[in-house]
């Protein structure tokens, strides 16, 4: 969650930048000239319009411009592209499975017309998500620690050098995974050998 935060942060930022840009009057009439107005208010009503409006007024014309209205298009595009992402590591998250998060029981309601035992995610982002913690340490523990390989890759790296150690990590973490083995075994399989 804190890197979706961190993401919605910088999305706060960009909406704040977005705003200063895109928020501008457009009033120029057709060739962009303010010809049909008296040349001697033309900028003058022009001003009151925007203020009026609480928008900016603008540097010049940009109604044949569209790169205003281009920047908030990339920027929706980038906000679904985290809400969708989101909602991918959730769905994700909630299956059987996996079962590292759920949403909490209401009677009748997300459940499968045709399997009574099943939960359809109804309203997550709304009611919130019961966490299951004892699921994620079992679905980490999977890896029997090999999830942790880059931590003794970097410490035995201090030693051997990057290189060398990736490779020896690598081999013997690959023979840990075919040979059913955990991280404890696969250090001491680099213990033993570089010895």
């Amino acid at each position: 969650m804190a890197r979706l935060l961190a993401t919605f942060q910088r999305h706060k930022e960009r909406i704040g930048e977005i705003r200063k840009r895109v928020l501008t009057l457009e009033f120029g009439g057709a060739a962009g000239t303010l010809a049909t107005l008296d040349s001697n208010v033309a900028l003058k009503c022009q001003a009151e319009l925007a203020r009026e409006l609480q928008l900016a007024q603008p540097e010049i014309a940009w109604h044949t411009e569209r790169d205003r209205i281009a920047e908030v298009g990339a920027f929706l595009g980038i906000l679904c592209g985290t809400l969708s992402k989101n909602a991918t590591d959730i769905k994700l998250m909630m299956q059987t499975e996996i079962g590292e998060v759920s949403e909490p029981y209401l009677p009748h309601r997300g459940s499968s017309s045709i399997m009574p035992n099943k939960v359809n995610p109804y309203k997550s982002l709304m009611v919130g998500l019961q966490v299951h913690p004892k699921n994620m340490r079992r679905n980490l523990n999977l890896t029997k620690g090999l999830i942790v390989s880059e931590a003794v890759m970097m410490g035995l790296g201090a030693k051997t050098g990057r290189q060398t150690a990736h490779d020896l990590v690598y081999e013997y973490c690959r023979r840990a995974a075919l040979e059913d083995h955990g991280i404890c075994e696969c250090i001491r399989m680099i213990e033993i050998n570089s010895n």
